[in-house]
């Protein structure tokens, strides 16, 4: 994982694995969300038993890590997969996507987590892939050849957060860090006609990331979050139901189409009455703005331990001065603090980034060739956009 950054921190383990309920998660119906007439489904992707039991050992692993949290900002790569007909036209464009991201990192700001294009854009014109809808309920299983798996292993950046927009059946849907393993999954799929939704993005990362829904199981009389936070209360079940965090408070995802709670429900076990947030951004509210401090601090464990594999392959670390001489061939882009010299060849095919926080200074012998792609930045390091 590139990172700028020194220190890092743990959070709370244990009493987890007595969760055996279904788990029901990992999408968002963003076009009800934003439908000011029709009311919002629930998710309906579910995990089996033995799914949840991976889920919650996951979370005890980030967990029982016990890193100590690093000062600065974890800079994460993506990489954007564009679905277009085959003509080029159709589907989001680069400046839409770049929006998109903008918006992500907007919510992710306050953790101290920035997301970055890795690489340019990846335009896919397919006519085929184009017309198909892509179904959530989909199985998954490595070796699944429809065409969700089919438009990510043709097209998967390794380490990076794949994020692929495409024509859905209305639905968005992540992939947990145990999918990897179990399912050979490591994507984010994003509904083409969803754009402009502007939390969206920010609501499948979180899922990315280890996140559930604040409404888990909330129609669940069994496993139902309740809604007391008092630990000496018999009642009081947060560390293993719902999201599994007690700072997000229980949600039963009755709200209505303006951001209000209908205020009604109860939890099956007091007389308490939901107060639940209607601007966390993993509930089914409208009006979704921040994540709590427990699901931050959930993030930063994921990306600490499940994701830490995640590194842009084409970006070197933050080094305070480059001077470079030896041929570009490839795709890479080099950052500096201070300044960054050259006498390079950018050869044909190669597309260079040279990004300085003071200056950059093309010396003679430099020369950028027919058919390279060369940019310089002045910015110093972590640029949202880091190639043209």
């Amino acid at each position: 994982m590139t990172q700028s950054f020194k220190h890092i921190f743990p959070l709370l383990i244990t009493f987890l694995l007595m969760i055996m309920s279904p788990l029901k998660i990992d999408c968002q119906d963003s076009k009800k969300v934003n439908d000011i007439i029709r009311k919002k489904p629930l998710c309906t992707m579910t995990l089996k038993k033995v799914e949840r039991e991976k889920y919650v050992q996951s979370v005890i692993s980030e967990e029982a890590f016990n890193q100590t949290r690093m000062d600065g900002t974890y800079n994460i790569p993506v990489q954007f997969h564009l679905l277009r007909m085959s003509n080029g036209t159709g589907g989001l464009t680069a400046a839409e996507a770049a929006t998109e991201l903008a918006q992500a990192n907007i919510r992710y700001a306050g953790m101290g987590v920035e997301f970055f294009q890795c690489s340019p854009v990846n335009f896919i014109d397919d006519d085929v892939l184009w017309n198909t809808v892509f179904d959530h309920d989909w199985d998954n299983f490595c070796g699944q050849t429809n065409a969700e798996y089919q438009i990510a292993n043709a097209n998967n950046v390794a380490n990076v957060v794949n994020l692929y927009y495409v024509n859905t059946d209305g639905w968005n849907w992540s992939s947990f860090p145990s999918y990897v393993e179990d399912y050979c999954k490591d994507w984010i799929i994003l509904d083409i006609d969803d754009i402009g939704t502007t939390t969206l993005l920010a609501h499948e990362l979180g899922h990315y990331f280890n996140l559930l829904h604040t409404f888990q199981d909330h129609n669940d009389p069994d496993y139902n979050e309740h809604i007391t936070r008092n630990v000496g209360n018999s009642c009081w079940n947060c560390p293993v139901t719902g999201d599994l965090l007690c700072d997000t408070p229980a949600d039963n995802n009755s709200w209505d189409n303006a951001c209000n709670w209908d205020g009604t429900g109860d939890d099956g076990c007091s007389n308490l009455s939901f107060t639940p947030s209607e601007e966390n951004i993993m509930s089914y509210s409208d009006c979704p703005e921040f994540f709590t401090e427990g699901q931050n601090n959930r993030i930063i464990n994921c990306i600490l331990t499940s994701r830490a594999y995640l590194n842009c392959p084409f970006l070197s670390d933050c080094e305070t001065t480059w001077n470079l001489s030896s041929t570009q061939n490839t795709m890479y882009a080099y950052q500096a603090t201070n300044y960054i010299t050259s006498t390079s060849d950018v050869n044909s095919g190669a597309n260079s980034v040279y990004d300085a926080g003071n200056y950059v200074k093309l010396q003679p012998g430099f020369h950028a060739k027919a058919g390279s792609t060369f940019s310089a930045i002045l910015d110093g390091c972590w640029a949202p956009v880091i190639f043209p």
